[in-house]
Parts: C-alpha cells; sequence; structure tokens
C-alpha cells in the first residue's frame, strides 16, 4: 500500500502509478486468461487466480489510500479527481473478474460433447490480441498524458466491441450450418461478452482519462 505523502499532487501521481500497475496486472490475467481458454489448458489455473488475489488487494489498498486523502486539505481539483481513480479502480476490478469469467468457462468447456471450430478460436484470439493492443496502448498513453493515444485506445475500444457483434453474428450462421452445437455456442457467446465488457472498461478509463490527468502531474521512472 502506498505511504500517504505531504504533497497531495505527488500522492496522486502515486495513485495514477498504482492504478496504471494494477491495470497491467489485470491484462496480463487477460492475457492468460484468453490463453488458457483457446488452449483448453488448467495448468495456469493456480497462477491466473494469483493474478486476480493480486488485482484484488490492489483495489482495496487503492481505495483506502483514497479515503484517507479526501480528508487532506485538497484543491477543489484535485478533490475532484478522487471519484474519477476510485472509478477506475473498480473498472480495472472488474476486468480481472471477466478474465475469471473466461477462466471458468474453461471448465464448461471440457464437458462439451464436440470441440470448438477452429473459426471461433481463431476469433477468440484476434480479440484477445486487440485488447493487449489496446490495453498496453491506453497504460502507456495515460503514463505519458498522450491525448492523442488516449483517444485512439477508445475508439479501439469501439472496435472490439463492434468485432464481437461480428462475430457473434458470424457464430449464429455456424450453427446454423451445424458447424457448431449449442452447447459450444452459448460458451461462445458468454466468452465475447465476457471479452466485450473487458473493452467497455477500458473505454471507462480512456473516458475519465481527463478527469485523472487535469491536476498537476509529475511522472518519474515509476510510470514508465
Amino acid at each position: 500500500e502506498p505511504h500517504l505523502l505531504n504533497s497531495p499532487s505527488a500522492a496522486m501521481d502515486q495513485v495514477l502509478v498504482a492504478l496504471l500497475a494494477m491495470t497491467r496486472c489485470a491484462m496480463s490475467l487477460t492475457e492468460g486468461a484468453v490463453r488458457a481458454f483457446v488452449k483448453q489448458d488448467h495448468s495456469t489455473d493456480a497462477q491466473l487466480q494469483e493474478q486476480e488475489d493480486t488485482i484484488d488487494r490492489a483495489q482495496h489498498d487503492i481505495m483506502d489510500y483514497l479515503v484517507k486523502l479526501l480528508h487532506r486539505n485538497l484543491t477543489e481539483a484535485q478533490s475532484a479527481v478522487i471519484p474519477a481513480f476510485m472509478h477506475c479502480v473498480n473498472d480495472v476490478e472488474r476486468i480481472g473478474d471477466r478474465a475469471m469469467n473466461v477462466v471458468q468457462l474453461i471448465s464448461r468447456a471440457d464437458n462439451a460433447a464436440q470441440k470448438f471450430s477452429t473459426s471461433s478460436l481463431h476469433e477468440t484470439l484476434e480479440i484477445g490480441a486487440k485488447l493487449q493492443e489496446t490495453g498496453n496502448m491506453l497504460i502507456q498513453a495515460l503514463s505519458r498524458n498522450d491525448q492523442e493515444h488516449i483517444e485512439k485506445a477508445l475508439r479501439r475500444c469501439g472496435e472490439i466491441k463492434a468485432l464481437t457483434a461480428r462475430f457473434e453474428a458470424k457464430h449464429e450462421a455456424r450453427l446454423n450450418f451445424q458447424d457448431c452445437n449449442l452447447e459450444n455456442g452459448m460458451i461462445y457467446v458468454e466468452l465475447l461478452s465476457n471479452l466485450e465488457r473487458i473493452a467497455a472498461h477500458l473505454a471507462n478509463l480512456a473516458e475519465r482519462a481527463h478527469l485523472m490527468l487535469n491536476h498537476h502531474v509529475k511522472f518519474d521512472s515509476e510510470a514508465e
């Protein structure tokens, strides 16, 4: 847990560094969950659960720190930024939850009578790769207060949402042509829903970026 600093601005810099570290962990968990689902691999279950636990602890620590900051002598702008940080911390925690939902779908897929189609697995990997690219872009943009790339990451989140909708339509076509059975179809729709929600939580971070960054932020090597 970060320690309270004398300067509220420096304290908020520290919150941002902690939030970005939490986001990196959440995106790593997402990447691992997608990879495990595609491979139908349980060997990383414990490692992924450990990452989820790390994210939950980070949420608790950062929220506790923000509550303590509320009792400091803050400027109006600094006070206004704290709710934005709180919302973003909760969004990142929800990314972890969604990633673990994907992990839990593996066990359901184990019991399915039919394997997933090659098309559906390629689609899953494509969305997973776009999520990683977008998440990494957003983390870097936030660490550098790069508004152009924050906006670009936000647009990418919209593209991922459109992509999941397109893949769901393709999945319905596979069902109609009986290239996919109903049980696997239900699992795949849940998978797409969880990945789309991860993109939505990233979009929430991008949309609140100006609120988090509108106080004086001085970055040091920790934010790199």
